[in-house]
């Protein structure tokens, strides 16, 4: 089945930036719907598209209950057929059983609909939300031939800016798109919806070459396929050979089951339930999705952490509610959110194993590290349960306490288990393993008794909440080192990486003015709640340079990695919009909402590098980073519709969270800027209160053509095609008094 989660929502980008584009394939109904009658399918985002043998195509949402068929009219008689196959490896695994659970589904890209009227074709793609019902006149075909019904429609309605709306549904056809391609070039035809009659709609073509294939591109909008469902990409890891993987968590794929006379109302999901896990594996510069798989029970199953091993087996970590996620038969549920753990094949398409840990009550996992020389399973994370594996664990001291667990490769075996914590609450976010095969742990505290360690840098516990890292060793027996690390406010570690000296990098979040800041730091002022960076010595004794990093409101760093200038890279999340960022970068002004930053350091920790930020109006989080020999690989979640596109493939108006991968150069350098008549492009309105054009005049060293993209007022400009030296024209809708700079920049093709 595929996994609806892979939207990943797209930023644009020159040689510098690269991101996913995924299409989703149509599968083959191989006995999944009770309707033999169904031939294909395919889950966008929040709602199912099914091919009828006899050319129907419906539309289905839960979330929105929405269900309507469009038939073509006067057609000849034609059977659909499935196009390319996809080059997407799509696994299912069901619940209580590991190997008959499986099953491989076979995918394409399109469904052709051949010879649908006299010298015209259909094809059918699924991106994302939207779902691209292409018309092909060849020559000798005539468009006004073509006739669409919608049963569920009591009137059709154009309105004035060309968009078809299906009434009383309300649901909404962007105005189409017409074109031909002439030698290299994409050439532009005008068109528009009619109506055949009050149900039906058809296209009025304007003069084009007859001679040549014309394609006519109807979208439904985002509005339709919108709904409450979310997608989200937690984590991200990049193999030996630069394929990118990762893992999130999905509500999104919904599948009609059972087939009534009256139509697909009855709605039965043995697949998806609540939430599963999906995992999903590219190619090194993400223009290939290679394989995805999702995994889960009836109740949510949610992933936190990916690793791969060298063998290029990937391991997945989360949270399960699922007494029955599918787990080898030795595992049982203990109950209130258990700890799973999924190995997989490199291609994603075996379940070699899986299995539960825990106690009786919850128990989370946050971060995941595999050894290199043994190949154990080292996780860390919180836990509620005094229970939890007695005979591993020491005694539970708290409310919560931190954990690591050791599993052999196979997950048959726990080897060993640790408790970190004292009387109150502790928690433990991130894990590295240094060249000694000890384990490096790091979190919070709020217990004043927590097992700081003699001889460790802070022994002392100094405000409500104070960050930890501790040095344990390899067999969890033994916690040789631990420290405190704060000031007389909150502070929380959230991220760590160890360099190739082992000396232990921490980041996180601190509102204390008194955080331990050495003198040569490139920032020794709080201005908020900022995010921290900490430089230890490789056993914790020595604090060996620190610094602060953030605007005047709020910051918190989700993760690092070392890149191969032995600098420090970091990833999070900001509301201020004085964040620091260097020129020359991705995007050096705040999008609105929370955005993402990502920004690297030298490893003294006195300069920065660069930092970036990424993001658009609304929220956006990135959650994982990953090395790519000198790229910077990075996954995480939007929640915002303007959120820049690279492609029309998603709906721009969809407003929902949706995950995003993307890859970036290691300098995060920008996009390549235009070169317009002025430094910027003041707009104003217009005395009969109407949009106003603007127009701008491109230039470039070379004669390249590409796509512009950008944004007015946090709202964005995206899509517009250029050539060397054209003229471009957009409309922006401003208020009276409203002023503002255009930014703009250019991909090239």
């Amino acid at each position: 089945m595929w996994m609806p989660a892979l939207g990943f929502a797209s930023i644009h980008s020159p040689s510098t930036i690269k991101t996913a584009r995924v299409a989703i394939p149509f599968l083959a109904n191989q006995s999944f719907l009770a309707d033999k009658s169904i031939l294909f399918y395919a889950n966008t985002f929040a709602g199912t598209m099914m091919v009828h043998d006899n050319g129907e195509m419906i539309f289905y949402s839960q979330s929105t209950g929405q269900r309507f068929v469009e038939r073509l009219s006067g057609t000849i008689h034609f059977e659909p057929q499935p196009g390319e196959r996809s080059h997407s490896a799509i696994h299912l695994y069901f619940p209580n059983t590991l190997a008959a659970g499986k099953t491989q589904v076979e995918a394409f890209n399109h469904i052709l609909m051949p010879d649908i009227y006299p010298n015209i074709s259909m094809q059918l793609k699924a991106y994302g939300h939207t779902v691209e019902k292409v018309f092909i006149v060849n020559p000798g075909g005539h468009p006004d031939q073509i006739e669409v019904h919608v049963d569920i429609a009591q009137k059709l309605e154009i309105t004035s800016d060309g968009q078809l709306i299906i009434f009383p549904q309300g649901i909404q056809y962007s105005s189409p798109k017409a074109f031909q391609i002439t030698g290299n070039q994409k050439v532009d035809v005008t068109v528009r919806f009619c109506l055949k009659d009050k149900t039906t709609y058809g296209f009025i073509v304007d003069q084009y070459n007859s001679d040549m294939p014309l394609m006519i591109d109807p979208f439904i909008a985002g509005t339709f396929f919108g709904g409450d469902n979310v997608d989200e990409i937690e984590d991200v890891a990049v193999a030996s050979n630069g394929d990118v993987y990762v893992a999130g968590t999905t509500q999104s794929a919904n599948i009609p089951i059972n087939a009534a006379s009256s139509g697909y109302t009855q709605i039965f999901d043995p697949i998806m339930h609540k939430e599963d896990i999906f995992i999903a594996r590219f190619n090194s510069d993400l223009s290939t999705l290679l394989s995805a798989t999702f995994i889960g029970g009836s109740e949510p199953d949610i992933a936190k952490s990916i690793a791969i091993d060298p063998t290029g087996n990937v391991f997945v970590c989360g949270l399960s509610m699922s007494s029955d996620f599918p787990i080898s038969e030795a595992a049982t549920y203990k109950g209130d959110g258990d700890i799973v753990v999924v190995r997989m094949s490199p291609d994603l398409s075996t379940l070699l194993s899986a299995t539960l840990l825990g106690g009786s009550k919850p128990d989370t996992p946050e971060d995941m590290v595999i050894n290199s020389q043994s190949k154990e399973i080292y996780i860390a994370g919180y836990t509620q349960s005094d229970d939890f594996d007695s005979t591993r664990f020491q005694v539970f001291d708290g409310i919560t306490d931190a954990f690591v667990v050791r599993l052999n490769n196979d997950l048959s075996i726990l080897k060993s288990a640790q408790y970190i914590g004292g009387n109150n609450v502790d928690k433990a976010f991130a894990i590295q393993i240094n060249s000694s095969q000890n384990v490096i742990v790091a979190g919070q505290t709020y217990s004043e008794d927590f097992p700081a360690m003699p001889g460790s840098y802070d022994i002392t516990h100094n405000g409500s909440m104070d960050g930890f890292a501790c040095e344990i060793s390899k067999d969890l027996g033994i916690i040789l080192f631990s420290t405190f690390l704060g000031g007389g406010n909150t502070d929380t570690v959230t991220a760590i990486v160890v360099d190739h000296n082992d000396s232990i990098y921490v980041s996180g979040t601190t509102s204390s003015y008194d955080f331990p800041i050495l003198q040569t730091a490139y920032d020794n002022a709080l201005n908020g709640t900022d995010i921290f960076v900490a430089k230890f010595d490789l056993h914790l004794e020595k604090l060996e340079a620190s610094t602060f990093m953030g605007g005047t409101n709020w910051e918190n760093a989700t993760d690092m990695a070392l890149n191969a200038n032995n600098e420090i890279v970091i990833s999070g999340i900001t509301v201020s919009d004085d964040f620091p960022t260097t020129p020359g970068v991705y995007d050096q002004v705040y999008n609105g909402d929370v955005d993402t930053f990502i920004a690297t350091f030298n490893p003294e920790l006195t300069s920065l590098s660069a930092s970036t930020f990424l993001g658009a109006a609304s929220d956006d989080h990135i959650n994982g980073i990953a090395m790519q020999n000198d790229n910077i690989v990075i996954a995480g979640t939007s929640w915002s519709n303007g959120f820049p596109i690279s492609t029309p493939a998603f709906d721009s108006t969809f407003n929902e969270r949706e995950g995003f991968i993307s890859i970036l150069s290691q300098d995060l350098s920008g996009p390549l800027r235009i070169v317009s008549e002025s430094e910027s492009i003041h707009i104003t309105m217009s005395e009969d209160g109407n949009p106003m054009d603007f127009s701008l005049v491109l230039s470039a060293e070379n004669d390249l053509s590409g796509e512009i993209f950008g944004k007015f007022r946090r709202r964005p400009i995206m899509g517009m095609l250029w050539h060397q030296g054209q003229v471009l024209k957009n409309q922006f809708l401003i208020y009276p008094g409203q002023t503002g700079m255009a930014q703009t920049a250019l991909l090239f093709k």
